[in-house]
């Protein structure tokens, strides 16, 4: 199971749209997945755009790891059941954070700046509809069936940030 980036855009915008990919050091492999393409406008192609093995370590919607105090929740309730103590379960819980903010923070290939030029700049050479997509596959990025929602929003680090899983996120 990985992490995936995909790009939306108009198919008019295609060689724009892979040129400031391929500029910013991205892919921009064409993909046509069966379930983005119901929820996206019929001009509309996607660009897989993930640069090497996949993209785990993206920090798109990386504003989940300062929401997941409410995820660990449930943990520390597990881990209460299991007798384990106050001091025992505060260090897992600092552990997690530490690893999860060092893994959301420390990209060079990937970051909120990145993202944010990139949109920039396509919006700057006439790109009129661009949106981001991001999914933990856990099949072909191809075929795997899921339900996407889709919003939209004004561009900003903190859009970029708290990006959610499986929502095409279109920036104005």
């Amino acid at each position: 199971m990985c992490i995936f980036i995909t790009l939306i855009a108009k198919a008019s915008d295609k060689n724009v749209v892979a040129e400031i990919l391929t500029d910013a050091g991205r892919r921009a492999d064409l993909i046509d997945n069966p379930s983005l393409r119901l929820a996206i406008a019929p001009d509309e192609i996607q660009f897989l755009t993930t640069n090497g093995h996949c993209d785990c370590d993206t920090v798109l919607g990386c504003g989940a790891v300062e929401a997941s105090a409410k995820s660990l929740e449930g943990e520390v309730r597990k881990l209460r059941r299991k007798k384990w103590s106050q001091g025992k379960i505060d260090r897992y819980i600092e552990d997690r954070q530490k690893a999860e903010l060092k893994k959301a923070f420390s990209r060079d290939s990937d970051s909120l700046e990145l993202w944010d030029g990139i949109i920039i700049e396509a919006h700057r050479r006439g790109v009129s509809r661009i949106g981001l997509f991001y999914k933990m596959y856990g099949g072909e990025i191809a075929t795997e069936d899921f339900k996407p929602n889709v919003t939209k929003t004004k561009l900003s680090q903190d859009a970029l940030r708290f990006m959610v899983e499986t929502e095409i996120t279109y920036f104005n």
